[in-house]
C-alpha cells in the first residue's frame, strides 16, 4: 500500500490521465495532477525509507510500515508532512517548491470540498511548467526520469516548459519587443496607419497560420499578429455532424506580427509574455487519406443499366 513501485505507478497513472484530457483547459487537468504530485512525492519518501510515511502519533502504524501486522487501519502522515518531509530528504526541493505545492494542495482541496470552483480559471501556463519542473526534482530523487512519469508523448513538451521559466527568456522576450516598438514609433502616423492596414489585408489571407494559432494584438504595434503552435497531442478522430475531426491540442511556439514584423519564436518567450497556455484546434481531415484507403473508381463502375 505504501511501497514505492505502487505509489508511483499510480502517480504516473493520475498525471497521464490529466495530461491527456480532450480539454487542455480543463479544471480536471491540474485536478488529476496535483493528486499526482502528492502521490510523487509519497513515493520519494517510501523509496528513502517506508516509515517516513507512518503518522507517528500511533506506534502500529511505524509497526506496519516496518513489516509488521498491525490490528487496525495504518494511518499516513498528511500531505503538509510530506512535503516538509521531502523539504529535507530531496535535495532542490527548498521552501519555495513547498510552499508552491501546499498552494495546489490548498487549491486541490477546495475544488473537492467545496462549492468553489478553485481550479476553473487557472491557465495551464500559469502551473503546469512550475508542475514540470518541481516533479523532475522529486523524480531525480526517485532515480526516474519525465519519461517514466508524464510518458513519453509529453516529456519533450515538459522539458521545454521548464525550459521557459528561465528569467533570460522574459528579457530577451521584451528586448525584442522594445525593439520592434521603437522602430515601429519612429515612422511617421501616416506610414504606421498604413502598415496596420495592410496587415489586417496580409492576416485575412494566411489562413494556414490561422488554422494552427490564434489572433492577438502585437505587444509592440498594436496592430494584428499570430500566436502558432505545436502539435502536442491530438484526440481520436470521430464524427462531428458529418466531419471527420480529431481535436489537435497545441503548444505555442511563434508569435509573428503582420504589421511591425515582431516575431518571438520558442514557446519560453511565449510564455515570458504571457501567451503560454496551450490551446486547441480541430483538424478536419479525410477518412480516405487517415484511414489510408486505395480507392480505384474503376472497379466500382458500372455500365448504365439497359443502355445498348
Amino acid at each position: 500500500m505504501w511501497t514505492f513501485d505502487e505509489l508511483f505507478l499510480k502517480a504516473a497513472t493520475l498525471a497521464r490521465r490529466g495530461l491527456n484530457h480532450p480539454n487542455p483547459e480543463s479544471s480536471e487537468v491540474p485536478l488529476w495532477c496535483f493528486v499526482s504530485l502528492e502521490l510523487l512525492a509519497r513515493s520519494v519518501l517510501s523509496k528513502t525509507n517506508i516509515a517516513l510515511l507512518a503518522d507517528p502519533q500511533d506506534g502500529n502504524n511505524i509497526l506496519y510500515a516496518c513489516g509488521f501486522p498491525s490490528t487496525k487501519s495504518p494511518k499516513s502522515i498528511p500531505a503538509k508532512t510530506v512535503f516538509h518531509r521531502c523539504t529535507v530528504i530531496c535535495p532542490g526541493f527548498t521552501t519555495q517548491e513547498y510552499n508552491t505545492c501546499m498552494l495546489w494542495m490548498n487549491q486541490r482541496n477546495e475544488e473537492l470540498h467545496t462549492g468553489t470552483l478553485a481550479l476553473d480559471s487557472l491557465g495551464s501556463s500559469e502551473w503546469m511548467p512550475r508542475f514540470f519542473q518541481i516533479s523532475n526534482i522529486l523524480l531525480v530523487q526517485a532515480s526516474k526520469v519525465l519519461e517514466d512519469y508524464v510518458g513519453a508523448d509529453h516529456a519533450p513538451t515538459a522539458i521545454t516548459m521548464i525550459d521557459a521559466l528561465s528569467e533570460d527568456n522574459k528579457k530577451t522576450a521584451f528586448e525584442s519587443i522594445k525593439t520592434a516598438k521603437d522602430a515601429f514609433e519612429s515612422q511617421e502616423v501616416s506610414d504606421r496607419l498604413r502598415q496596420i492596414e495592410e496587415g489586417q489585408s496580409l492576416r485575412l489571407k494566411d489562413y494556414r497560420s490561422r488554422s494552427i494559432g490564434y489572433d492577438i494584438i502585437c505587444p509592440a504595434c498594436e496592430g494584428p499578429a499570430i500566436v502558432t503552435g505545436d502539435i502536442v497531442r491530438s484526440t481520436v478522430p470521430h464524427d462531428d455532424d458529418g466531419d471527420f475531426v480529431q481535436e489537435d491540442v497545441r503548444i505555442p511556439t511563434k508569435l509573428h506580427c503582420y504589421s511591425c514584423g515582431l516575431e518571438l519564436v520558442g514557446h519560453p518567450l511565449l510564455h515570458a509574455i504571457d501567451q503560454g497556455n496551450q490551446f486547441t484546434k480541430t483538424d478536419y481531415l479525410d477518412p480516405k487519406d487517415y484511414y489510408e484507403i486505395e480507392f480505384d473508381p474503376d472497379q466500382h463502375y458500372e455500365g448504365e443499366y439497359m443502355n445498348c
